[in-house]
């Protein structure tokens, strides 16, 4: 009761709030705990919700969160969340891994573009010249920038590469939605020598896909995937991934928020990009 009164007597409550878009996913848990560290060691207090990729529900965790007296924002956007997150405008707010359209934001973010570029050249040296690239929503801008990282590997290689892009709608079962497109996509037709999946729940999809269809990693199609989560390296083939640092997105977002709020800095946005790692292991065979 005493911290709260002196908090009321400063007018300072030292909240931030924070909203991921999926709470049970390893990666905005790994976030999610980097965040509450840096906060608990700052003296400040966090609130957490999971707008489940809904916008109307971050609309109301918004409004909840604005009768919190809250200091400052993280927050991994949905795709509409521009006019949701207005209304905090006048708070330092950090955006985490996508971006919602709002100017005045600092951003955290994953060289999308550059880390999708080199995983598609690897297979490309790895002499693969007939690849199916799975991926979401474009309007989630990691699934745009990855998308033209892949684009660009295939316009620069010194060969013809035969590519499809295969887009998933997320109607709430992304992976069951990708498994059946997927088994559409390998029957019937030349078979592509190798799948790219633009994140984790996509990646689920393609995998399930591909032993439906009675085939094996690597020895029938080579497999890459945009995310590491746990199962990837117990994967009887463990799986080739790019490795986001989810930790540091979260240490760089909480890190950035506190600044601004104990600086009260009012300064031009910052950009922070991290890199991505390509992690090799074994499910992309090597061709010729």
């Amino acid at each position: 009761m005493n911290a709260i009164a002196r908090k009321l007597r400063s007018g300072e409550s030292k909240t931030i709030g924070v909203i991921v878009s999926d709470i049970t996913n390893l990666f905005h848990g790994e976030i999610i705990t980097a965040i509450q560290k840096v906060a608990i060691d700052n003296g400040y207090t966090v609130i957490f919700g999971t707008s489940s990729e809904d916008e109307t529900t971050e609309k109301e965790l918004i409004d909840l969160l604005k009768s919190n007296m809250l200091q400052g924002l993280i927050i991994v956007p949905t795709h509409q969340s521009i006019n949701n997150i207005r209304p905090l405008e006048h708070l330092p707010i950090v955006e985490v891994d996508r971006l919602s359209g709002l100017d005045s934001s600092d951003q955290v973010l994953i060289s999308n573009y550059e880390s999708m570029k080199l995983a598609t050249n690897y297979l490309i040296s790895q002499g693969h010249k007939n690849i199916l690239y799975c991926t979401g929503d474009l309007a989630i801008t990691t699934f745009d920038e990855r998308l033209n990282g892949f684009q660009s590997a295939i316009a620069e290689a010194e060969s013809d590469i035969a590519h499809e892009v295969l887009l998933v709608k997320d109607t709430g079962k992304l992976q069951a939605r990708t498994s059946s497109e997927v088994i559409n996509n390998l029957t019937g037709k030349k078979r592509p020598s190798a799948i790219i999946a633009a994140n984790d729940f996509i990646g689920e999809g393609v995998i399930s896909a591909i032993y439906k269809c009675g085939l094996a990693v690597p020895d029938d199609i080579s497999f890459l995937m945009f995310d590491d989560p746990r199962w990837a390296s117990f994967f009887p083939t463990p799986l080739t991934v790019i490795k986001q640092p989810a930790y540091q997105l979260g240490l760089t977002a909480a890190e950035l928020l506190i600044s601004r709020i104990e600086n009260k800095e009012k300064g031009s946005k910052r950009v922070k990009r991290l890199t991505a790692d390509l992690i090799v292991r074994q499910s992309v065979a090597k061709i010729g």
